[in-house]
Formats: structure tokens, sequence, C-alpha cells
């Protein structure tokens, strides 16, 4: 694996499931057992339920999606800071503020313009 000088954003880990979907092996059916029931034993107690994965409350995932968000903002602050000081924000006087950004193989994605940013970085690290 090659080390990169540019951090890559880690999500955080998931929260303990507040249920699990389980699916019967003949019929197809599902169900949703409560994460108390599987620890009081009931998979061993329906060998023909297998637990297909987890499920989680709305509120589970909200707080998990705001700590997703919020990893990622570090990783984009690094960013910022790279084009400012590299000289490629171009900034055009009052009394509004514009902000350009030039890249040769730049596209509408997002995801393309931090993965172009990301490499530029890379470049610039000894």
């Amino acid at each position: 694996m090659i080390e990169t000088a540019v951090p890559v954003c880690e999500l955080p880990e998931l929260p303990e499931p507040d249920s699990f979907l389980f699916q019967h092996d003949e019929t197809g059916n599902t169900m949703f057992v409560d994460a108390q029931q599987v620890e009081w034993g009931f998979e061993k107690n329906n060998p023909r339920l297998h637990k297909i994965g987890g499920a989680f409350t709305e509120g589970q995932m909200r707080a998990y999606a705001r700590a997703a968000l919020s990893a990622g903002d570090a990783v984009d602050a690094q960013r910022y800071r790279w084009l400012r000081d590299n000289g490629v924000l171009g900034f055009s006087g009052a009394p509004s503020w514009r902000v350009s950004v030039i890249f040769d193989a730049m596209d509408a994605c997002a995801q393309t313009l931090d993965s172009n940013i990301d490499a530029a970085m890379r470049k610039d690290k000894p």
C-alpha cells in the first residue's frame, strides 16, 4: 500500500445496531429482531433464521451522518489551505468576493475536483 501525504477522510465507526434483520432459509420471509433478543440467544433458538445485517434508528443514523460530515471537514479544510497557499485560488475584488479555481482536467463533479486537488497535493510533497 502506498502512503500518501494527503490525509484521507476516515469514517467514524457505526453505532451498535438497534435491531437486526433476519431471513428464513426456506420461505425467504424477513423480520427485524431487537438487539436485546439477539443477545439473549435468538439465533441459537431459531436455526432457520439467518442474520442479514444490523438496522439502525433514524436518530442513530443522523448522529452518524453528522460525525461523518465533520470527519470530512478537516480534509476539505486542508484542501482549501493548499489551494490558498499555492496560488491556485484567484480572488477578484470588492464589492463582492469571487473565487475561481482552475484545473486542467476539472469537471463539474465535486469528487473529481477533490481527487484532482489530492493528486496535486501529493505531487507537491517530497
